[in-house]
């Protein structure tokens, strides 16, 4: 397939790029601390630190496990296990490092700890009171701990939204104590990037001048990356929950403060433009990818065409054959403009299991190369309408169900401006059902995997048997003498598995009971 074989070809180049920038002439010569001297070198590192952190963000085929797991994308496609993630009755989740899934598993955590490492190599050389200058000599002291800072507070914070443990690394490699475990909770790990946001925040409030160019293709002013690291942070404290039950748990003045975070996070969308290879929206990219019959290759879950449905026929199973669903009705005016109707299945096959059927494909981001890695191909690095998502949820979860209907209902808002869509009823269930409608149809695989995943992790709406978080990768375990561990499956379905008695399997009460 065309697709794959780009894409693979891609990803080495960006591997090599990046290894081709980062290394110098001789290894034998230079130690690392030496090379971070040399001009430019560390602006080059520090600009592979936020690299790399937003490659990880936007990740590529492995973003759809994740997606397939919140029912936002489905498949019967082997290539990369994908059909393992979409299955029904979920599976447990395979930490093997022989198995053709295992990306899905670690490549978060490589991509994050790296540029955690990296980052921590700045701040340690700003430290010692060396600045930090540019191939021209001109001075990036400002500017690098800002983007170190920024890389670190995502770093840390995703590998806590994603996984269930981690280790709080502040120093090189070299400075960690020995450690037979990875012994700080998925909470710790959030707060410690939420922190670390903080310090980007006041950092970039502090400097006198500000250049924030570390991503090819997409520099943000002053006001604007404050804004998106308002953003970040508060995506991450609402993803700290594994269920509804810790979710509540986290109380009024946990979702206050996310709601102070979304307050100040982007009111518009920042757009990147696709510039050349050292950056790629991967998870969306694949998700929007259209076979020759119009089908999509990681195509919409009908739960999507489910939700926004007006006349509650619509199932929240593929029926049996030889039945083809006709297309939807639904009173969203963005449904139709977001998603395209398709007769044809594509790679889809009965003998995997017809309930995981569709007719939808994904048209909002798509362009006329069918590739999100062209010159002048659009993507977004944030979305206004999640802003507004998590200040109506953060007022909901506060105990403001009034509050979060208004924002909900603003005339601004995507959902009456493009949606036309009456309003939503100031109830709690009312509200939890407007905002899985709205992550579903404009969140979707976007902003990457994340947002939609762990948003229905903490309302309850995963199929039960869905695994709430992944197991630190086997190699990782290896690495402190430790045996690999999983989580998922429909027997283990409510579990509390975890290191810290957190939930680690979906209960079988989500949007829809498992097959």
């Amino acid at each position: 397939m065309n697709k794959i074989v780009t894409f693979l070809a891609l990803s080495t180049l960006i591997l090599a790029s990046c290894k081709r920038d980062l290394q110098f002439e001789d290894p034998n010569k230079l130690t690392y601390e030496e090379y971070l001297k040399l001009p430019g070198a560390a602006v080059k590192v520090g600009s592979g630190a936020v690299i790399g952190m937003m490659n990880t963000v936007m990740n590529g085929e492995f973003g759809q496990h994740l997606l397939c797991m919140a029912d936002q994308v489905t498949t019967t496609n082997r290539y990369n296990e994908f059909w393992d993630w979409a299955q029904e009755p979920r599976l447990a989740i395979k930490n093997a490092d022989t198995y053709g899934g295992y990306g899905a598993i670690s490549s978060y955590w490589a991509g994050f700890a790296q540029s955690n490492l990296d980052a921590n190599a700045i701040l340690l050389q700003i430290r010692a009171g060396e600045p930090i200058k540019d191939a021209n000599g001109n001075d990036r002291t400002s500017d690098s701990k800002i983007a170190a800072y920024f890389a670190k507070g995502i770093s840390s914070g995703y590998l806590g939204a994603i996984y269930d443990r981690g280790i709080i690394v502040n120093g090189r490699s070299s400075d960690v104590p020995t450690f037979t475990d990875y012994p700080n909770s998925y909470k710790e790990m959030v707060e410690n990037g939420v922190a670390y946001m903080d310090s980007a925040i006041a950092a970039a409030n502090a400097a006198t001048t500000f250049n924030f160019n570390f991503i090819p293709g997409f520099t943000v002013n002053k006001t604007q990356f404050i804004a998106w690291c308002n953003g970040f942070a508060a995506r991450m404290m609402a993803s700290v929950a594994r269920d509804n039950a810790e979710a509540v748990a986290l109380g009024a003045s946990w979702w206050n403060k996310v709601y102070d975070y979304a307050n100040a996070a982007p009111s518009t969308d920042l757009i990147y433009s696709y510039a050349n290879e050292s950056v790629y929206p991967g998870t969306l990219d694949w998700a929007i990818y259209l076979l020759g019959d119009g089908a999509g290759y990681l195509p919409v879950d009908i739960k999507v065409a489910h939700l926004v449905d007006r006349t509650g026929t619509y199932p929240n199973y593929y029926p049996a054959a030889p039945t083809v669903l006709n297309p939807v009705q639904t009173d969203d005016a963005r449904f139709n403009t977001y998603f395209t109707y398709t007769p044809n299945f594509g790679f889809l096959r009965a003998d995997r299991n017809r309930g995981l059927f569709t007719n939808y494909a994904r048209a909002r981001w798509d362009n006329a190369f069918n590739f999100l890695a062209v010159p002048g191909a659009v993507s977004p690095f944030w979305q206004n309408e999640e802003t507004a998502l998590l200040k109506a949820e953060a007022k909901l979860m506060a105990g403001d169900a009034a509050a979060a209907a208004a924002i909900l209902n603003s005339p601004s808002y995507s959902r009456k401006a493009l949606g036309n869509l009456p309003n939503v009823a100031a109830t709690a269930a009312d509200i939890k059902k407007a905002l899985h409608w709205e992550y579903s149809v404009c969140i979707d695989a976007a902003s990457g995997p994340l947002p939609v995943f762990a948003f229905m992790r903490r309302h309850n709406l995963l199929i039960g048997g869905t695994a709430t978080e992944l197991p630190v990768p086997l190699q990782q375990m290896k690495v402190v003498g430790g045996n690999a561990y999983t989580f998922g499956g429909k027997a283990n379905a409510g579990a509390k598995e975890g290191k810290f008695n957190e939930v680690t399997t979906a209960a079988n009460v989500g949007w829809k009971l498992s097959q």
